[in-house]
């Protein structure tokens, strides 16, 4: 019966999975609505709400979730996750340690909270908690892209890349992989293994900002400024306040000699970091008004 709760909520879960979140929420806050009863409905509209980057709804869906039924280590997950978006570490720590009590398998906890300690600076935790995850469920790339960026920053350059590799042989179309793989190798000076591997990531995801910005930086680098000018203007199109941009773009420009528009691009770069802390600092108390 298309009336019925079960069936809007057997929807919602329909939309979400072909990742059609507008709809997911809009049916699954109908079925909570109708039958508020459920714990499993309501974590369900926090993910869609999460898969939709609405993390306070999600979070008091979650929190609902609980209420109702606080033994399962999913609905700790769900909280933990969204405090994570929250910028609430401490928080979102202890209820996916929780999560992780309730149900040791839980790989995604297990892997988010290798994700906060990574945003706490701790960073062989969250080594160790990656590593967990990939142990309990060794077919998730993003697991593996995980552990070698950790693996990067604890300077094991050479497990780093082999960690990436074997997230590419899960998944040959992650560019997010080799994007990573692409900064162990500039980590490590070779700057041309490094194009390589930004080149793929942005042939595989020729629209994120992120891959354009990163191939023009290394080109600049390897001092093909004509190029590296071509690409930082591209990346400006895409994420024009995120001060990486500008400052790549001030060296390519000093590089070609032309010091007025290398000595403009490096006060945007200012003007941009002062931009993100004060967006930072007033998003993280909006949320909690």
């Amino acid at each position: 019966d298309p009336e019925t709760a079960a069936y809007a909520r057997n929807l919602g879960i329909a939309y979400l999975h072909t990742g059609q979140d507008e709809e997911a929420v809009y049916h699954l806050c109908y079925a909570t609505e109708m039958t508020p009863d459920h714990a499993e409905w309501h974590c369900d509209l926090g993910r869609a709400l999460s898969a939709g980057g609405k993390h306070a709804e999600a979070l008091a869906e979650y929190q609902a979730a609980l209420a109702l039924d606080a033994s399962q280590g999913n609905y700790h997950y769900g909280v933990g996750h969204a405090l994570y978006h929250l910028d609430e570490h401490v928080q979102a720590l202890e209820a996916l340690s929780q999560a992780v009590v309730l149900a040791p398998s839980h790989a995604d906890a297990q892997n988010q909270m290798g994700v906060v300690y990574e945003a706490l600076g701790e960073i062989k935790k969250a080594r160790d908690k990656y590593l967990l995850a990939c142990a309990l469920d060794p077919d998730q790339a993003v697991y593996y892209h995980n552990l070698g960026a950790v693996q990067s920053q604890l300077e094991e350059t050479g497990p780093a890349l082999e960690t990436l590799q074997h997230a590419i042989q899960l998944d040959p179309d992650y560019g997010g992989a080799y994007s990573q793989q692409g900064q162990v190798y500039e980590q490590m000076g070779a700057y041309e293994d490094a194009l390589v591997a930004y080149q793929k990531a942005l042939e595989l995801e020729p629209d994120v900002g992120e891959h354009t910005l990163r191939v023009g930086a290394v080109c600049q680098k390897l001092n093909h400024n004509d190029r590296a000018l071509e690409l930082l203007r591209a990346a400006q199109a895409t994420i024009p306040h995120d001060p990486r941009v500008h400052f790549h773009l001030g060296l390519t420009y000093a590089g070609q000699g032309d010091l007025a528009k290398a000595l403009s691009a490096h006060r945007q770069q200012h003007f941009d970091e002062s931009r993100k802390l004060c967006q930072r600092f007033l998003r993280k108390h909006s949320d909690h008004k």
